[in-house]
């Protein structure tokens, strides 16, 4: 097939469902994605799926995309927005896989720089804007040169220069605001060397055989992360959409509009009215409006262990904190779970049970265990008591999906307990 460009293979796909014309496609750009996703999942196997979901999802929109789009753009995209969504319930685990990973593919002068970078990487690439990543992955991603990128984003030469020059300096003040202080010209280092590397041999080849039939033959775990990454793509190009209407409307000048961001006072409450408040959150469709109206503001925003700034636009899922031991995850403005997690005395789920409790005090509330498992490694298994786990005496974890709760113990005793509000999917 001659050297076609990345829409024409794209649109002789579409018209013909040529196999060859997605293969080049995919042989093109499945490294890129293969290292997004690994920089997610830090495990090959889960790479390997989120990678085959999102040439599936091309596969599937293929006739859709506006011939302006960039390709390798949109695939890092939609690899991000994929893997962030697949690794939602595994992201403790991640980041340590993670780690282990990098340090096995780091190669100097940036190793240094990469290994501070790699972590955060990707969250901060989806806080730029579409033109300034697209910039970032053409020109340190693919390595293109600065002629190269004017003509993928339709800017002269010079002009595209200083796109990538600004896009690369909004990354160092990201970078910069979660601790990591490293010059642009290292940045752009580390990511030219790091961020892409071979996916395995075989993967290609996989991806356009289940990829050219829209996924029919893929398995039920990949469908569902295409479903779910469908769907935050759609809801990410809706939000878009609205800040673009409201950003026209500024610009027109014809109406005034004034936005005030309302921060009410942090959360005060006695452990008399804490349990009144939380029940209050117990319900289907709980919001994160909600929560500052019946708790007030947190004391702090939190994800994987990290303070967040909430005057920056928050991740899709994080934690609200509160005092007397009382967190709120949110997802998509939804209320995912109420916890109650430390050492304070937390709020009082039905039965009495809360922090402090015993084993056997929370066995009477929940019921029996349909079984129970010792000293081996903990998989969430509903239902299931796990004590001991991996050796560690005295530490068990619980959970009854029939009451939406879980629960963490430490020496026999609850130290979280986490009550499900609306489960994510």
């Amino acid at each position: 097939m001659p050297e076609l460009d990345d829409h024409e293979l794209l649109a002789e796909f579409a018209r013909t469902e040529s196999e060859a014309a997605f293969a080049a496609l995919v042989e093109r750009y499945v490294n890129l994605v293969y290292s997004a996703a690994m920089r997610f999942a830090g495990n090959p196997h889960h790479a390997e799926e989120i990678t085959q979901a999102v040439f599936i999802i091309l596969a599937r929109k293929a006739g859709k995309l506006s011939p302006r789009a960039v390709l390798s753009g949109w695939l890092y995209q939609t690899a991000r927005l994929t893997a962030a969504n697949f690794m939602k319930g595994e992201i403790r685990r991640q980041h340590r896989e993670q780690e282990a990973y990098m340090q096995s593919i780091l190669t100097e002068p940036d190793a240094a720089a990469w290994q501070q970078l790699a972590p955060h990487l990707d969250e901060a690439m989806g806080r730029l804007g579409e033109t300034d990543r697209n910039a970032i992955v053409l020109r340190f991603f693919e390595n293109k040169t600065a002629r190269e990128v004017g003509a993928a984003l339709k800017l002269t030469e010079a002009a595209a220069h200083k796109r990538v020059n600004r896009a690369l300096e909004k990354l160092r003040k990201i970078f910069s605001k979660r601790g990591v202080t490293l010059s642009g010209a290292i940045i752009a280092g580390a990511v030219s060397a790091n961020s892409v590397h071979a996916a395995p041999a075989a993967l290609a080849k996989t991806i356009s055989a289940v990829a050219v039939a829209k996924g029919a033959t893929a398995s039920i775990s990949t469908l569902t992360l295409i479903k779910g990454a469908l769907k935050i793509m759609a809801w990410t190009k809706a939000k878009t959409a609205v800040v673009a209407v409201a950003a026209a409307v500024l610009a027109a000048g014809t109406t005034t509009v004034a936005i005030k961001v309302i921060h009410p006072s942090v959360g005060k409450f006695t452990v008399a009215d804490l349990d009144a408040n939380i029940a209050k959150l117990n319900h289907p469709g709980a919001t994160v409006k909600e929560v500052v109206q019946v708790l007030g503001r947190p004391q702090k925003y939190m994800w994987n262990n990290k303070t967040i700034d909430p005057d920056n636009p928050l991740n899709t899922t994080y934690i609200m904190v509160y005092p007397q031991s009382v967190m709120v995850e949110v997802s998509h403005s939804l209320v995912v779970e109420l916890r109650s997690e430390g050492n304070g005395r937390g709020f009082i789920w039905q039965g009495g049970l809360r922090l402090g409790s015993s084993l056997d005090e929370a066995l009477q509330v929940l019921g029996p265990p349909s079984s129970s498992v010792v000293g081996k490694p903990l998989d969430f298994t509903d239902g299931v008591l796990y004590k001991d786990i991996e050796g560690q005496r005295g530490n068990g974890y619980y959970a009854r999906a029939d009451q939406k709760i879980r629960l963490f113990f430490s020496d026999d005793k609850v130290v979280a307990l986490y009550v499900v509000v609306n489960p994510m999917k």
